[in-house]
Protein backbone atom coordinates (compact mmCIF):
# COMPACT_ATOMS: atom_id res chain seq x y z
CA UNK A 1 0.00 0.00 0.00
CA UNK A 2 1.32 3.50 -0.84
CA UNK A 3 0.85 6.48 1.45
CA UNK A 4 1.47 10.22 1.39
CA UNK A 5 2.04 12.73 3.30
CA UNK A 6 2.11 16.42 3.31
CA UNK A 7 3.51 19.45 5.15
CA UNK A 8 3.08 23.33 5.04
CA UNK A 9 4.67 25.36 7.88
CA UNK A 10 1.93 27.30 10.36
CA UNK A 11 2.97 30.51 8.90
CA UNK A 12 1.81 32.32 5.88
CA UNK A 13 3.66 33.04 2.43
CA UNK A 14 6.03 35.12 4.04
CA UNK A 15 5.56 38.89 2.76
CA UNK A 16 2.38 37.93 1.53
CA UNK A 17 0.33 37.38 4.20
CA UNK A 18 -1.68 34.09 2.35
CA UNK A 19 -1.86 30.82 4.04
CA UNK A 20 0.52 28.03 2.21
CA UNK A 21 -1.87 25.21 0.57
CA UNK A 22 -1.19 21.58 0.48
CA UNK A 23 -1.98 22.29 -3.62
CA UNK A 24 1.77 22.55 -4.94
CA UNK A 25 2.57 19.03 -3.19
CA UNK A 26 -0.85 17.15 -4.57
CA UNK A 27 0.46 18.63 -7.99
CA UNK A 28 3.69 16.74 -7.48
CA UNK A 29 2.30 13.49 -6.50
CA UNK A 30 -0.61 13.86 -9.46
CA UNK A 31 1.73 14.33 -12.14
CA UNK A 32 3.87 11.40 -11.43
CA UNK A 33 0.40 9.29 -11.64
CA UNK A 34 -0.21 8.94 -7.98
CA UNK A 35 -3.96 8.67 -7.37
CA UNK A 36 -4.68 10.74 -3.55
CA UNK A 37 -7.56 9.96 -1.86
CA UNK A 38 -8.99 10.34 2.02
CA UNK A 39 -7.25 6.93 2.82
CA UNK A 40 -3.94 7.48 1.56
CA UNK A 41 -3.55 11.43 2.45
CA UNK A 42 -1.83 12.44 5.59
CA UNK A 43 -0.85 15.60 6.26
CA UNK A 44 0.31 18.53 8.95
CA UNK A 45 0.34 22.23 8.84
CA UNK A 46 3.02 22.31 11.18
CA UNK A 47 6.77 23.61 11.17
CA UNK A 48 9.02 21.18 9.65
CA UNK A 49 11.10 21.58 12.99
CA UNK A 50 8.50 19.82 15.24
CA UNK A 51 9.62 16.38 15.80
CA UNK A 52 7.28 13.73 14.54
CA UNK A 53 5.76 12.33 17.45
CA UNK A 54 4.19 15.98 18.08
CA UNK A 55 2.99 15.82 14.95
CA UNK A 56 -1.44 14.37 14.32
CA UNK A 57 -0.91 13.63 10.75
CA UNK A 58 2.11 11.84 11.11
CA UNK A 59 0.88 9.80 14.24
CA UNK A 60 -2.05 8.91 12.10
CA UNK A 61 0.10 8.10 9.48
CA UNK A 62 2.28 5.74 11.29
CA UNK A 63 -1.01 3.89 13.32
CA UNK A 64 -2.06 2.36 9.23
CA UNK A 65 1.23 1.80 8.10
CA UNK A 66 2.04 -2.27 7.67
CA UNK A 67 5.68 -3.86 7.15
CA UNK A 68 6.29 -3.15 3.01
CA UNK A 69 3.78 -0.68 2.56
CA UNK A 70 5.30 2.56 0.98
CA UNK A 71 5.08 6.59 2.04
CA UNK A 72 5.73 9.25 0.08
CA UNK A 73 7.25 12.60 0.17
CA UNK A 74 6.97 15.24 -2.28
CA UNK A 75 10.80 16.06 -1.45
CA UNK A 76 13.17 16.44 1.97
CA UNK A 77 12.02 19.09 3.06
CA UNK A 78 8.36 18.46 3.27
CA UNK A 79 9.68 15.81 5.25
CA UNK A 80 10.87 18.24 8.15
CA UNK A 81 13.73 20.87 8.44
CA UNK A 82 15.20 19.67 11.43
CA UNK A 83 18.17 17.47 10.65
CA UNK A 84 17.66 14.94 14.00
CA UNK A 85 14.51 14.76 13.86
CA UNK A 86 14.47 14.01 10.11
CA UNK A 87 16.80 11.33 10.48
CA UNK A 88 14.90 9.67 13.89
CA UNK A 89 11.64 9.93 11.46
CA UNK A 90 13.18 8.06 8.86
CA UNK A 91 15.19 5.13 11.21
CA UNK A 92 11.21 5.34 12.77
CA UNK A 93 9.93 4.56 9.53
CA UNK A 94 12.44 1.95 7.43
CA UNK A 95 13.99 0.31 10.46
CA UNK A 96 11.16 0.17 12.94
CA UNK A 97 7.70 0.08 11.20
CA UNK A 98 10.15 -1.65 8.20
CA UNK A 99 8.32 0.30 5.32
CA UNK A 100 9.86 1.92 2.09
CA UNK A 101 10.19 5.63 2.16
CA UNK A 102 9.95 7.66 -1.55
CA UNK A 103 11.49 11.25 -2.00
CA UNK A 104 9.39 11.36 -5.06
CA UNK A 105 11.00 14.83 -6.66
CA UNK A 106 14.34 14.22 -5.08
CA UNK A 107 14.09 10.69 -6.59
CA UNK A 108 15.41 8.91 -3.32
CA UNK A 109 14.18 5.82 -2.45
CA UNK A 110 14.75 4.25 1.14
CA UNK A 111 13.74 0.26 1.27
CA UNK A 112 12.48 -0.78 4.13
CA UNK A 113 14.54 -2.72 7.12
CA UNK A 114 17.55 -2.00 4.93
CA UNK A 115 20.55 -0.21 6.41
CA UNK A 116 21.25 2.94 4.30
CA UNK A 117 24.60 2.60 2.20
CA UNK A 118 27.44 5.08 3.08
CA UNK A 119 26.61 6.83 -0.01
CA UNK A 120 22.66 7.24 0.45
CA UNK A 121 23.39 8.69 4.06
CA UNK A 122 25.94 11.04 2.79
CA UNK A 123 23.03 12.18 0.29
CA UNK A 124 20.47 12.02 2.77
CA UNK A 125 22.40 13.93 5.42
CA UNK A 126 23.47 16.81 3.03
CA UNK A 127 19.36 17.32 1.85
CA UNK A 128 18.41 17.72 5.42
CA UNK A 129 21.03 19.79 6.64
CA UNK A 130 20.25 22.10 4.04
CA UNK A 131 17.09 22.12 4.71
CA UNK A 132 17.53 23.32 7.66
CA UNK A 133 19.74 25.58 7.34
CA UNK A 134 16.83 26.97 4.99
CA UNK A 135 14.72 27.54 8.02
CA UNK A 136 17.60 28.78 9.89
CA UNK A 137 18.35 31.52 7.34
CA UNK A 138 14.65 32.23 7.03
CA UNK A 139 14.72 32.84 10.88
CA UNK A 140 17.60 34.68 11.00
CA UNK A 141 16.98 36.87 8.43
CA UNK A 142 13.13 37.81 9.57
CA UNK A 143 14.24 38.32 13.27
CA UNK A 144 17.41 40.93 11.97
CA UNK A 145 14.27 42.68 10.16
CA UNK A 146 11.77 43.33 12.47
CA UNK A 147 14.54 44.80 14.77
CA UNK A 148 15.64 46.47 11.70
CA UNK A 149 12.01 47.75 11.70
CA UNK A 150 11.44 48.40 15.22
CA UNK A 151 14.62 50.28 15.77
CA UNK A 152 13.10 53.09 12.97
CA UNK A 153 10.35 53.60 15.27
CA UNK A 154 8.25 51.82 12.60
CA UNK A 155 4.51 49.95 13.68
CA UNK A 156 4.97 45.91 13.42
CA UNK A 157 1.42 44.40 12.78
CA UNK A 158 -2.06 45.70 12.52
CA UNK A 159 -3.03 49.05 12.96
CA UNK A 160 -5.06 49.80 16.20
CA UNK A 161 -8.87 50.92 15.35
CA UNK A 162 -9.27 51.77 19.17
CA UNK A 163 -9.08 55.83 18.65
CA UNK A 164 -7.27 57.51 21.82
CA UNK A 165 -10.22 59.17 23.76
CA UNK A 166 -11.29 54.94 24.25
CA UNK A 167 -7.56 53.88 24.75
CA UNK A 168 -8.23 56.27 27.53
CA UNK A 169 -11.30 55.46 28.91
CA UNK A 170 -9.83 51.79 28.55
CA UNK A 171 -7.25 52.57 30.99
CA UNK A 172 -9.26 54.04 33.34
CA UNK A 173 -11.78 51.07 33.30
CA UNK A 174 -8.80 49.01 34.19
CA UNK A 175 -8.92 50.05 38.01
CA UNK A 176 -12.46 48.87 38.10
CA UNK A 177 -12.86 45.96 35.34
CA UNK A 178 -11.67 42.60 34.93
CA UNK A 179 -9.94 42.79 31.23
CA UNK A 180 -12.87 40.26 30.07
CA UNK A 181 -15.57 42.72 31.05
CA UNK A 182 -13.88 45.86 30.12
CA UNK A 183 -13.39 43.24 26.65
CA UNK A 184 -17.21 42.60 26.30
CA UNK A 185 -18.15 46.69 26.88
CA UNK A 186 -15.35 47.82 23.95
CA UNK A 187 -16.38 44.37 22.01
CA UNK A 188 -12.16 43.89 21.59
CA UNK A 189 -10.15 40.63 22.40
CA UNK A 190 -8.85 40.52 26.12
CA UNK A 191 -5.49 40.48 24.52
CA UNK A 192 -5.99 43.84 22.88
CA UNK A 193 -7.22 45.24 25.95
CA UNK A 194 -3.59 43.59 27.77
CA UNK A 195 -1.70 45.51 25.67
CA UNK A 196 -3.54 48.91 26.07
CA UNK A 197 -2.97 48.28 29.69
CA UNK A 198 0.90 47.53 28.40
CA UNK A 199 0.63 50.97 26.81
CA UNK A 200 1.48 49.20 23.67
Amino acid sequence: MEYFYMRVSTQGIRGTGREQTFDRQVGIFEGHGYVLDDKNTFSDHISGSIDGDKRDGFNKLLKVLKPGDTVCFTETSRFARNYISAMQMLDTLTQTRKVNVNFVSNGIRLDAGVKYNPYTWFIIAQMLIADEKQRRDIGYNTSNALQKIKADGKHIGRKSNIDSATRQSIKEDIYTMTYSQIAKKYKISKSTVCNIAKGN
